[in-house]
């Protein structure tokens, strides 16, 4: 693009402060831009030749070939062609129309919507159902797409450099300020877009670059204004592809002055142009209606891009074309005069596949088969239906149950005075001669209450229809999950509720991404060379050259993260992982880093002015090393200094009850001090080791190291005769020192909570306890159960008449065994087994006191036999006695006759 010979470019105010020499190469090649400072301290740029009108694009490659360039029986001849085949593309598709046309009707907004009954008074309700799921969806589709800060942000393409990511800041900067102040309508068209692609399926955004406006230009093409070959399976592989867009006399009259049409002027139709199903459902949702006549000039415009074959008579006029071969161009056509308003080249030049240029960009919602993504008209718009249906039913039961009507018997009398009474009225009425009772002659209907059912249904339905695409994580009082459950859970179950909705997210970062594909391409062909703008504060030169090449820029979204209740979920499994790794001593982790992105995700404003100022560390003394340390600020150990000086102080203070020994201080100062000691030895350590190769080699160390092996192993040699020689006098000089740091080390983890336990781990714990619990209890209920039986047993046998003693005796050491066991095995259930062993114990008193019972009547009867039989006894010696005495005693003589 050529400009004036004398442009300016900055003004005089901070001038000399801007380095241009990155933008500009001056009095090197006499093609490039020459520059010089005036007197007022501006930016003069000489582009060279004489001063040239501003031309757009490329040069001639991108004019339009309708003006004077195609002759006007070539143009006709195109025009009847694509006509003929545009209305074959719009009668193959009619279908789709009907379909978006019903599902605007289902969304109740324009009053009309189809069913329910027609007696006076039917509900005409509709069920929000529908309307509820495209709001919540484009809402958060939005949220995702276009924060506060703008759309945009960087991604650097290969090996990132200090030049390359300070290029790409620099249009995204710039792209965030098209699409939020420059792009007025910019916010409004996509969020219209994704409003309609929740109802429509594919909706379209039409992106170009308006050379009366000087910038680009967004607009909303609705699905029913797209019309596609039969043949066509996607947008990208159709090779006719045809925008219906509608324009006032105005806006036309506009692009014929700024060379967006053709100069030869064509008169607007006398009537309104034809709208479709949809366009008329959505001027009802509008309240608006056609008045019949054109006031405003309105037309339709048949934008077309189509493959067209160049022939003989064409080429002759054409430079970049050969003869024979196929070429997409991009044709305009005035609907209502049939003529051709502009024909572009659709490639771009220096690409020989001649792929064609994107200019309508597709944002779809669920992918189907045919060309066009289906939407919820189509997934849901019959269960919508029926929702509206069961709320209208439930409605009108319950409006007939509440008015008054009837049957009248013929002939009664009381023909014609039907009487309306308003609530609390009294009317007197005739009833005729016949009828005594009015009851008689009038019969009510037998109207019944809504049906539960019905409203059992209507619920069923509701849910039906948000299960098939969930777009919110609605939650129950019953599912909502408890505060301590793992975060990793947290985030599956977000995932695992947002499954079908990610996919949308994600489909729509894609279409949002190539949207800015085609934004990065207009900027590369009508940005000025260079122009200054004032970008976050600060102005910054921007260069028509920083978008050549391929596009650095990407949509802020994130097509795996799609609501802020991840991203909290996430934020917050870094700071309990940071915790973890920090209580094992372990530092990761950027704390300054995590702490602002939790406030940025907190969308904090200013969020640096609530952060204390980042410090960095400078060479202290000692003394003031302990003070530090004793605040909690950081310290750094620098290898020029006395180590064991420093070492000698920083325990001294720790040793002091009254500083570092103070609980007051300890909290902050422990950790500072335990590192940094540690940091001062180990460069004590480097210190000697290197002094004493320096010393031996009368070289520095550092310089004794070579990449050569040869001379690398003879350095690992040296150093290690140095450590055998050293190390152990480095460990006698910091004995008195470990004692101490030993016992800090102590006094820190003491201080410190014990450290969390991964969830996975916390889990698997958790479970195997529970299933340990539970096998004791099993095997407790088991052994008692065993007991009891065999207590039982012991019982049944005592009760039997088992009158032995020793039996007996071994019965009662079997039931104090056996209570003494069920004692210890109740020990852990103490709650529950209390009642049960105090019946236990009662029944044992009870047994103790039948068998003592028992054994006193045994004893008794032992003694009575016993008694009896010693009396039996001593009356057999009685009676063996008295017999003995009165047996006669033999004669003498007998004796002597023996003898």
């Amino acid at each position: 693009m050529a400009v004036s010979a004398a442009q300016r470019l900055l003004p005089s105010a901070g001038a000399e402060d801007l380095d241009i020499t990155e933008y500009f190469e001056i009095d090197d090649d006499p093609q490039m831009l020459r520059g010089e400072i005036g007197e007022d301290g501006s930016l003069l740029v000489d582009m060279g030749g004489e001063e040239e009108e501003p031309q757009r694009g490329t040069g001639e490659f991108f004019e339009n070939l309708a003006d004077d360039v195609i002759p006007e029986v070539e143009l006709q001849r195109i025009a009847s062609d694509l006509l003929m085949k545009i209305d074959e593309d719009k009668q193959a598709r009619s279908k789709r129309d009907e379909q978006y046309e019903e599902g605007i009707r289902r969304t109740g907004l324009g009053n009309d919507a189809p069913g329910g009954a027609s007696f006076q008074g039917a509900s005409k309700v509709v069920h929000p159902g529908l309307t509820e799921a495209c709001i919540d969806g484009e809402a958060r589709l939005m949220k995702e797409l276009w924060p506060p800060s703008g759309p945009v942000k960087p991604k650097v393409i290969g090996e990132v450099t200090a030049e390359k990511q300070a290029r790409a800041d620099r249009k995204t900067a710039y792209m965030n300020l098209q699409l939020t102040t420059l792009i007025k309508e910019g916010f409004d068209t996509v969020e219209k877009t994704l409003t309609q692609v929740m109802l429509g399926g594919s909706q379209f955004i039409k992106l170009w670059q308006d050379h009366r406006l000087g910038r680009p230009r967004m607009q909303f093409v609705a699905v029913d204004k797209v019309f596609l070959q039969a043949a066509a399976d996607s947008m990208q592989e159709a090779t006719r592809r045809t925008f219906c867009e509608t324009i006032t006399q105005v806006e036309y009259l506009q692009r014929v002055e700024s060379g967006q049409y053709r100069t030869e002027r064509v008169p607007p139709p006398a009537m309104d142009p034809e709208k479709s199903k949809a366009q008329q459902a959505t001027d009802k949702v509008e309240g608006k209606e056609g008045t019949g006549t054109n006031i405003d000039g309105e037309r339709d415009i048949y934008e077309t891009m189509t493959y067209l074959e160049v022939s003989d008579e064409m080429v002759q006029h054409l430079e970049h074309e050969e003869s024979g071969k196929l070429y997409p161009y991009l044709i305009a056509i005035d609907a209502s005069s049939k003529r051709v308003l502009s024909m572009y080249r659709d490639w771009e030049q220096e690409d020989e596949a001649r792929e064609p240029i994107e200019h309508y960009f597709e944002f779809p919602m669920i992918p189907w088969r045919g060309a066009m993504s289906i939407g919820f008209c189509q997934i849901i718009g019959g269960l919508s239906g029926a929702s509206t249906g069961a709320l209208r039913a439930l409605l009108d039961s319950a409006h007939i149950a509440n008015v008054q009507g009837g049957y009248i018997k013929k002939g009664a009398g009381v023909s014609g005075q039907n009487k309306k009474p308003m609530p609390g009225e009294l009317i007197e009425i005739d009833t005729g001669m016949e009828t005594k009772d009015i009851r008689d002659a009038v019969m009510p209907f037998n109207t019944k209450e809504p049906s539960t059912v019905l409203f059992q249904l209507l619920g069923a339905l509701v849910e039906s229809s948000k299960g098939v695409v969930r777009t919110t994580l609605d939650e129950t009082p019953s599912d909502r999950p408890n505060p301590q459950t793992p975060v990793g859970t947290q985030l599956s179950r977000v995932e695992e509720g947002l499954t079908v909705f990610s996919s949308i997210h994600g489909r729509t970062h894609t279409a949002f991404n190539r949207l800015l594909q085609g934004l990065h391409r207009l900027n590369r062909l009508y940005l000025p060379e260079v122009q200054r703008v004032d970008l976050e504060g600060k102005e910054t030169l921007i260069m028509r050259r920083d978008f050549e090449g391929q596009s650095d820029v990407q949509p802020t979204s994130d097509p795996t993260i799609y609501s802020d209740r991840q991203r909290f979920e996430q934020i917050g499994a870094i700071q309990q992982r940071q915790l973890t790794l920090k209580q094992l001593g372990i530092a990761l982790y950027n704390d300054r880093e995590v702490e602002r992105r939790f406030l940025k995700l907190m969308k904090v404003p200013d969020m640096e002015a609530l952060l204390v100022a980042e410090q960095k560390p400078a060479e202290l003394n000692s003394v003031n090393e302990n003070v530090a340390m004793a605040f909690g600020r950081p310290v750094v150990v620098f290898a020029n200094q006395d180590h064991l000086a420093h070492l000698q102080s920083h325990l001294d203070f720790a040793q002091s009850p009254a500083l570092g020994g103070n609980p007051i201080l300890q909290q902050k100062f422990l950790p500072g001090l335990l590192q940094h000691c540690a940091e001062h030895m180990v460069y004590h350590y480097v210190t000697i080791i290197n002094n004493f190769v320096s010393d031996a080699a009368e070289t520095p160390a550092h310089e004794l190291y070579s990449q050569e092996d040869d001379v690398k192993q003879a350095f690992d040699q040296v150093l290690a005769m140095a450590s055998m020689r050293l190390v152990p006098g480095i460990s006698i000089t910091f004995e008195k020192a470990l004692p101490l740091l030993q016992k800090g080390m102590q006094a820190l983890q003491a201080m410190m909570p014990p450290p969390p336990m991964d969830p996975a781990q916390a889990a698997a714990k958790a479970a195997s306890e529970e299933t340990q619990r539970k096998a004791a209890d099993d095997a407790t209920k088991a052994e008692l159960a065993a007991k009891e039986l065999e207590r039982k047993g012991t019982k049944d046998q005592a009760d039997a008449g088992l009158k032995d003693k020793q039996i007996d005796t071994a019965a009662a050491v079997q039931r104090e065994k056996t209570a003494a066991e069920l004692l210890k095995a109740r020990e852990g259930n103490e709650n529950k087994l209390t009642t049960t062993l105090i019946q236990a114990d009662a029944k044992e008193e009870t047994a103790e006191g039948d068998r003592q019972a028992q054994e006193g009547i045994a004893r008794g009867n032992r003694m009575q036999v016993e008694y009896t039989a010693e009396g039996n006894r001593r009356a057999s010696k009685d009676t063996a006695i008295a017999v003995a005495k009165a047996k006669p005693k033999p004669k003498p003589a007998a004796k002597k006759a023996s003898k």
